[in-house]
Order: C-alpha cells, then sequence, then structure tokens
C-alpha cells in the first residue's frame, strides 16, 4: 500500500501543475491527460521498487482508469454546483475515493517492496531497510500535499477583522484576486510572490522537523518553530487577522510533520 500512495503522491501533486489542476475543471481533455501521467507514473515506481515491470502493467492501467472516472465525477459536481465555498469538503472527498481505490488495488495485487535495488551503502544506514517507503511516503506528504491542504483551510479564514465581522460571512471565502479591483498591478504580484514565499517555507519547517524526529532530537523541533515566529513578530501587533492566520498555519504544519514521524516509528 505505501508503495501505491508513494505513486498517488507523486502522480496526483508533483507531477501535477497548478495550471492543469485549473484546466482540469473546465476541460475533460487535460483531465485525461492528468490521469495518463497519473498512471505513467504509477508504473515507473512500482516498476523501479518491485524489479516487476510487466506484472504491474494491468495494475497501473486500472488506477488510471479508476482515477480518471473520480476526476471526471468531481469536474462534473463543479461544473453543475456551487463549491466555490466548498473547496476543502471536495479535496478531502476526492482524495478519500482515491484512497479507497488504492486500498482495492493494494488486495487484488500483491505488491512488495524490493530491497534489491538499494545501494549496499544505504541498505547499512537503515535499521529497518522495510521501512524506506513509509519514510519516503512521509517526505512527500508534508510537502506539496500538506501545503494544498493548509491553503484550503486558510481560504475558509478571514482576511481581515472585517471579513470576520461582515455579514453571513460573505467575504470570508472571498479570493486574494477579488480582494481589492484597484489595487495596483505591482502590489499583486508582490501579494503572490508573498505566497509562493510562505508556502516554501512551510514545506521546509515540516520537512525540518519531520527529519529532527526521525533522528530523535525532538527538542530542536521548538527552535524551528520559534525561529520562524521570530521572522514573523514584526507583523503580529500591526495585524491581528495575520497573527491568528499565522498561528493555525504553523499548528496545522507541526500537526501534519508530527503524525508523519508518528507514523514512521510505529
Amino acid at each position: 500500500m505505501e508503495l501505491l500512495m508513494i505513486s498517488h503522491l507523486l502522480g496526483d501533486f508533483y507531477f501535477q501543475t497548478d495550471n492543469l489542476a485549473r484546466q482540469k475543471k473546465a476541460s475533460i481533455v487535460y483531465t485525461v491527460n492528468h490521469c495518463l501521467i497519473y498512471c505513467v507514473v504509477m508504473y515507473v515506481v512500482l516498476g523501479i521498487t518491485t524489479g516487476k515491470w510487466i506484472e504491474y502493467i494491468a495494475c497501473s492501467l486500472l488506477a488510471g482508469v479508476l482515477h480518471l472516472v473520480v476526476d471526471i465525477i468531481k469536474c462534473i459536481i463543479y461544473k453543475n454546483g456551487n463549491f466555490k465555498k466548498r473547496d476543502l469538503m471536495v479535496f478531502i472527498m476526492d482524495q478519500l475515493a482515491h484512497i479507497v481505490i488504492l486500498l482495492v488495488i493494494s488486495r487484488l495485487y500483491a505488491i512488495k517492496f524490493n530491497i534489491c535495488w538499494i545501494p549496499g551503502i544505504i541498505e547499512n544506514h537503515f535499521e529497518s531497510v522495510n521501512k524506506l517507503p513509509v519514510i519516503i511516503f512521509a517526505i512527500l506528504l508534508c510537502g506539496k500535499p500538506a501545503s494544498v491542504i493548509v491553503s484550503l483551510v486558510f481560504s475558509l479564514i478571514p482576511q481581515t477583522i472585517e471579513d470576520a465581522d461582515s455579514k453571513d460571512g460573505e467575504n470570508v471565502y472571498r479570493d486574494v484576486k477579488e480582494k481589492d479591483n484597484n489595487e495596483k498591478e505591482s502590489d499583486k504580484l508582490e501579494l503572490k510572490e508573498e505566497i509562493k514565499i510562505g508556502a516554501w517555507i512551510g514545506i521546509l519547517e515540516r520537512e525540518i522537523i519531520l527529519i529532527l524526529g526521525l533522528i530523535g532530537e525532538y527538542g530542536a523541533i521548538g527552535f524551528v518553530v520559534a525561529a520562524k515566529s521570530l521572522v514573523r513578530h514584526s507583523k503580529f501587533d500591526k495585524n491581528p487577522a495575520f497573527a491568528e492566520k499565522y498561528l493555525v498555519g504553523t499548528l496545522l504544519s507541526s500537526l501534519i510533520a508530527l503524525l508523519s514521524i508518528i507514523m514512521c516509528l510505529r
């Protein structure tokens, strides 16, 4: 199952650009392209890690076709309803459907990790090489997938205190692009750049926490969070809404990293 999940994270997140993810909602052609990439990625990962290139052709094709079915259903849901305010819910349901499919496939195919391809020098530095797929999965999870989750949670948080007090919370879910129609283009580009930098900081934070946890340096994790807070400290007093949003993001990132550590050490 770990190898299937690694393939899923690579195919559904790392080999799917943000532009492709947006275009999928408008055209089925891009959805098919994504699923073809997903299928190829799964086949390559299974082939490399098991050494059985022929046996897992059907497995990869099945995973790709079922992934396509789920994505088409998601596109139909988006077209026939207003789910802009429920992106997090749709994302969770979509990922749960993919995980159930992978669970069924793992029962149909006896996929076993083959350590023969691992260089001896790497094998000697792991107490249990069989845990390597779980560690790789945790590293991938703390990267782009976790960033997507954090960004979706952020979309539910008011951008300003005025948004939080607005009637019926109409402004709570407004998109960054709709924040200020009179905003200068340079300011918009600066905001986008800041969002990208924030995402990379979050990825580095989770990966560092994961590494520290895996080597048993739990005390150093606090220094990572403290260093990040020190850099952002100047904005806390000026913008209380930013401080609350920052706290949510930091705690959520830390939670994902800590759960990944527990998964690796179990």
